[in-house]
Order: C-alpha cells, then structure tokens, then sequence
C-alpha cells in the first residue's frame, strides 16, 4: 500500500502501525505499508482509514494503491518491481532537465564545473547506487551529461568568453566524469563534446545568414501543424506522459498542461532534451496518433508509427508502384541522381588532372538518353555505360593500381575501401528508410529479393559518390595508411581510419538548396520526400545531386 499524505506529522501512525506489528517505510508524508497478502492490505488500510480521521487526516484515494510486488509500485523515486529497483523514469527527468539547466545559466565556467561536481556526487549517492550501469537510464544519464556540458562550452565559445579547444579541455578535465565514465573513456568523451560544440558553433554560423529562410520554414510547418488536434513540445527538458487518463507536459515534475486523448491526433516532439514515457506510445498505437520527431529547422528526421497502419499502408502503396510508368519514373530518378554526382566529381577532378573531358562528354551523352528508356532493364542498361566510363575515368587519377570496379571478394586496396565505405553508408540509408516508414523489401530499380533490404539499394544510388567515392580517392590520393592483410582484406587500423573519415563526411555540412545542410540530414530528407513522393504520385521526386 502506497500513500502520499499533506501532512508532515504523523509520527502517531507510525506509533500505530507499530503497534499493529505492521512494516512500513517512511519519509515525510511518504510512506509504504507491507503485508504479506492482499486481504491484509485491504484490512489495514481501513484500520488506517478510521484511525488518521482521529487526527482529522485522511488517504486520498486517488494517491493510495494496494498492489502485488510483482506489479511493482513507485517510492521516493524508486520504482521496485519484484526484487528489482530502477529510478522512476519521471524522477530521472527531473535529474536530467538539472543537467541541462545548469548548462544554460549564466555562471561562470570554473562555477559551473563547481555546480555540476557537486550535482553529479548527489547522483552517485543516490540515483546511481540503484541505477545499473550500462543500463538503458545509465546511458540517457551519460548522453545528456555529455550534450548538456556541449552546450556550455558552445554558449562560452560564441560569447568569446573561451577561445581556444586547450582551454576547455583544461576546463573540462575537472569535471568529475569518472562518476558516470570509465576512467578509460573520459578523454574521449572530452575530445567528444568540445567537437559537437564547435559543431553547433560552425553550424550556427553558418545558419545565421539563412535565419530568415529557416524562420519562415518553421512558420510554415507550425500552420501546417496549428490545430486543436496537434500536441506541438518544442521546450528542452519537458516530459510527455500520462496520468489520469490524460496526455501531461510535466517540467521538473510539475504538471504544465493536459490533453485528453481522444482530442489528440498527432504529436510533434521539436528539438533537443524531450522525455517521452513508453505509455505514450502504447496509448498512441492505440488510439492511432502518429508521433513525429522534427529538428530546430522544421525538417522531420524520424516518426513511430504502428506496423498495423501506416507501415502496411506504406507497403500497399509501394506494391501498387510496381509495373507501373511511376515505376519506370523513381528508377529513373535514382539513375540520374548517380550519374549526376558521377559526372560532377569528374568535373571537379578534371579541374586538376585535364585528361577526363572526352569520358564526362559521352557520360552526358548516355545521360540525355535516360529519359527514352521503355523500362528499367534498359535503365539499368544506361547506367551501366555510364558507371564503366565513370570507373575508367577514376583509374586515370588513382595513384595505386587499380584495373576495375569489384563489388565481391576485392582483394584491392581501391576497391576493399570502397566496399567498406558503402557498407557504413547502406546503415545510414537503410536506417532513414525504416524512420520513413517505408518497407526495405520492396524497391523500383534494382530487382525485389524478399531476403535483402533492396529499397536500400535503390536509395544509396544518389549518395555514393559524394559520401563514399570521393573520400575514399581523397584518402588514396593524399597517401593516408590503408592497407591490406596477408589475407587481403583491410588491416583494423585501415577500418578505423575509413570509418572515421566517412562518419565525418555523414556529419559534415554542405550546401543544398541555397541552404547549409549536414550530410546525414540529407539523406533523411531524402527519404521523407520518396516517402511522400509514394504516398502521393503528384508530388515529384529529385534526387540529391552534390557540390564539388
């Protein structure tokens, strides 16, 4: 039996239940009450009952509940299920909404690092002796320490009050990291959050010019949105959960707002630093509400929706594609998209080699020609003549042997690199299709393979030639150390180093669209508008083309 009472003096009931011989914990008007069955409970909550009314006290019901162990129950924060304990996800909400305020008040770094010290010695005296490392709650704690302190030095970076990356990591290096940190780990974990701000700084930069454009975006997408039925969070360290058969907007455990369920049709969670209790989403798949996840800019980036609805929805329509012109249509997309970043990188190496003009001009030739195929076999059939005159070209530049593009079993520094790269690619792509809400399973160029993920294949055309080729014939030519194994496969240091250098690539920024986008955004985008493209055939679909 759980109870929370308005009244702090109540050391007579504990002197009663005492006398009952009943268990209980105690802390303030916090208590619990053990029994070892549930008619007991019952018994003794009337006896409580009648007893606090002697004091002109009472249980409101709406607060007290008699329950089984193995259903679990929530006390002082703690949630005990069985013989297990984990912090109450709203509670933890309250620790990490501290982070992050922390981060945005106007102390001083040395003040703050002080604050923070002191902060994170309350968690491990607390929260972290129940907390289980490396658990899902210990992990959130670790991610938002590191956005949280990201954030602090990009605020003290753009207001000039730090200048150098030595300083904040001498800073830095006072934080108490190794309460949440393997001591092994932490000087990564420095390194990583002075890079993510000076990221946001570069970004914000880059932004400032375009802030109009992006203002008018996000205007755009809030009328969209702006209706009785849209539950819009956008405020940092909000949680969105339910209680009393309500969707609430709780800041620091506080209710903020409520919405009843059936006046809620979607919900938009905009931004950083949103918590989000797993009830909502059950409630949602219920109740058939889309939950839709936008970045600071209005571009959405992720939705949960239920595999009943739209991801069968999705399925259907992708299938009725099938054998139809608007086949022919995306596939051709997807060609030009490729040869189009194929022939601009050639462009641009041309600038510096002068030996690839004939190659470009019959690669355009070919190209001029894809709109007059009559299906996707002689698509494919043009691509094919321009991805072996775009392979000949990049054999002219290479400063290593290389003879021809091998796809399987490449036992070549060129194309074991490649192969390499466009494996870390397929995850980015195929993970932004999933958030899509589109099917892997059924694609409209290359041939539908129920065991292979092949709409993955389709929209990685568009991509890897300014993601994965270009970074990879950077690092050949600049003589960076990749190299081959006695078994002729790439060395782990090679590995590292090519997952490095395309990781950053994914997170670099570029322009598109007369605007600075990050690489990886992009291809979420991209997914999203196919996305739309399949669920309405009006809507065009271009593919991403490049800057060189």
């Amino acid at each position: 039996m759980i109870k929370e009472l308005s009244n702090i003096y109540l050391d007579l009931m504990d002197k009663f239940l005492e006398k009952l011989q009943m268990p209980h914990v105690r802390y303030a008007d916090d208590f619990v009450v053990l029994s070892k069955d549930e008619i007991t409970a019952h018994k003794i909550k009337e006896l409580l009952q009648t007893f606090l009314k002697t004091l002109d006290l009472s249980l409101e019901e709406s607060k007290t509940k008699v329950t089984n162990i193995k259903e679990g129950f929530v006390f002082l924060g703690v949630h005990f299920v069985g013989k297990n304990r984990f912090v109450d996800n709203e509670r933890l909400q309250k620790s990490i909404s501290h982070l992050h305020t922390l981060a945005k008040t106007k102390l001083g770094f040395k003040a703050y690092i002080d604050e923070l010290n002191t902060y994170l010695q309350a968690l491990k005296n607390y929260y972290l002796k129940i907390i289980i490392p490396n658990s899902t709650q210990h992990q959130m704690l670790k991610d938002h320490l590191i956005d949280s302190i990201s954030h602090k030095v990009f605020l003290n970076k753009s207001n000039k009050n730090i200048n150098t990356k030595k300083e904040f990591k001498i800073l830095l290096e006072q934080i108490n990291f190794n309460i949440l940190f393997d001591l092994q780990e932490i000087n990564d974990k420095i390194e990583l959050i002075i890079a993510k701000a000076y990221e946001k700084y570069l970004a914000n930069k880059s932004y400032k010019e375009t802030t109009t454009k992006i203002d008018k975006k996000k205007n755009i997408y809030a009328k969209k949105f702006a209706n009785d039925s849209t539950l819009h969070i956008s405020k940092e360290g909000l949680f969105l959960g339910i209680s009393k058969n309500k969707f609430v907007i709780k800041e620091f455990g506080k209710v903020q707002n409520s919405f009843a369920f059936d006046k809620v049709s979607r919900i938009i969670l905009e931004g950083k630093g949103i918590l989000i209790s797993t009830d909502v989403i059950k409630k949602s798949v219920e109740n058939n509400i889309t939950i839709d996840f936008i970045n600071r800019d209005a571009l959405s980036y992720a939705s949960l929706i239920t595999h009943k609805s739209s991801v069968t929805q999705n399925i259907n329509k992708q299938a009725k594609i099938l054998e139809t012109p608007f086949q022919l249509y995306l596939a051709t997309q997807f060609i030009k998209g490729k040869a189009k970043n194929q022939i601009n990188y050639l462009k641009y190496l041309d600038k510096y080699h002068k030996i690839l003009d004939e190659n470009i001009l019959k690669m355009q030739t070919i190209l001029n020609k894809i709109d007059t195929a009559q299906n996707v076999s002689q698509l494919m059939g043009f691509e094919g003549s321009i991805s072996a005159l775009y392979w000949e070209s990049l054999r002219l530049v290479i400063e290593v042997p290389f003879e021809k593009r091998v796809t399987f079993g490449a036992k070549d520094i060129v194309n074991s690199s490649l192969n390499y790269g466009y494996a870390i690619l397929y995850g980015k792509v195929q993970h932004s299709l999933v958030h899509a809400g589109l099917s892997l399973n059924i694609s409209f160029l290359h041939s539908i393979d129920g065991n292979k993920p092949t709409l993955t294949f389709d929209m990685i055309e568009e991509f890897r030639t300014f993601i994965v080729d270009r970074t990879i014939i950077s690092m050949i030519n600049k003589d960076e150390p990749i190299k081959l194994a006695n078994d002729g496969l790439l060395t782990k240091s090679s590995r590292q180093l090519i997952s490095k250098n395309i990781k950053e690539k994914l997170g670099s920024y570029t322009m598109w669209k007369k605007e600075s986008q990050k690489v990886e955004n992009i291809i979420q985008i991209q997914c999203h508008k196919l996305a739309k493209t399949i669920e309405d055939n009006t809507i065009p679909y271009k593919p991403f083309i490049g800057k060189y």
